[in-house]
């Protein structure tokens, strides 16, 4: 019975840290792939801008008017959602 605890604590290991690491990837990959110009994104770094142009794998983010920062697309981190300012007079 004793020689089932090994194999027991790696597929615990496995299924505990390896899975859910794959299915962050695969996340930030489908993120990647619907990144379109219009997008509110923030970057790695923190910096919030609206995606102007994609370029294969670097996008182009304007992160103030007539202002353009080159960075790669994997420096994405998520989406943002911008709240409408009518939504916020509310509160």
């Amino acid at each position: 019975m004793s020689y089932l605890i090994l194999p027991l604590l790696v597929l615990a290991m496995f299924y505990l840290v390896y899975m859910p690491q794959q299915k962050q990837k695969k996340q930030q990959a489908a993120l990647l792939a619907s990144l379109d110009e219009g997008d509110a994104v923030l970057t790695s770094g923190g910096i919030y801008g609206v995606i102007a142009e994609v370029d294969g794998d670097s996008v182009y983010l304007e992160v103030a008017p007539g202002i353009e920062l080159h960075v790669s697309k994997t420096a994405v981190l998520r989406k943002v959602i911008e709240t409408t300012e009518s939504s916020s007079e509310g509160k």
